[in-house]
């Protein structure tokens, strides 16, 4: 029997190039990587958030709805135009606060389209604005009473509640409209503030 040995032929020892070309390759495949996790993250943040929020908006203001004994309240039912007299219709009825992302109401803005409407709810935290539509400053005034009835809400993503409020002028009806009936507010003007600046809240 003879046996023979297979030799293998001798392996060149990687040079500093094969290194740096190799190094090269990783990074680039990871930041290919990085990036396509980045623009997942982006068009969640920006389409997949709105579509939530709109689905949850909607389901809110149904609920409203159906507590008023009705259907859904559409903007043209809110009041239109200005009288020409002024109308006394008395003291304002003010409801009670609801509690944490109970809802207040509807708010409508003309100005934002003839289709806009969204839900007010109590409270301004994550779980509210994220999802529920407007959140309303829980140490604020409730619709009608004495004092700055505050809302927040987005601007970008989450519904975009806000996306528009850079259209409002002067004199554009904002109108409310809760179990007690519509209040109407009238648009004075923009300011844009610091979020610290909290005493913009104060009547």
């Amino acid at each position: 029997m003879v046996l023979q040995e297979k030799v293998r032929p001798a392996v060149a020892a990687p040079t500093s190039a094969d290194v740096v070309r190799g190094t090269v390759q990783v990074v680039g495949e990871l930041l290919i990587t990085g990036g396509i996790i980045l623009l997942l993250f982006v068009a969640w943040q920006l389409w997949w958030t709105n579509v939530e929020s709109d689905a949850r908006q909607s389901a809110v203001i149904k609920e409203f709805a159906q507590e008023l004994g009705g259907s859904a309240p559409a903007p043209a039912d809110a009041p239109q135009g200005t009288p020409a007299e002024p109308v006394d219709y008395g003291t304002p009825a003010v409801a009670a606060a609801p509690g944490h992302a109970g809802t207040i109401g509807i708010m409508y803005i003309p100005r934002f389209g003839n289709s806009y409407t969204r839900p007010i709810v109590q409270g301004t935290t994550g779980d509210v604005l994220d999802t529920l539509g407007l959140g309303h400053y829980s140490n604020t005034a409730m619709p009608g009473a004495v004092g700055n009835f505050a809302v927040a809400g987005h601007r970008q993503t989450h519904g975009a509640v806000l996306d528009n409020i850079h259209t409002l002028v002067p004199g554009d009806k904002i109108y409310v409209q809760t179990k007690d009936g519509y209040y109407t507010y009238v648009f004075r003007n923009n300011q844009v503030v610091m979020p610290s600046r909290t005493d913009v809240l104060e009547p």
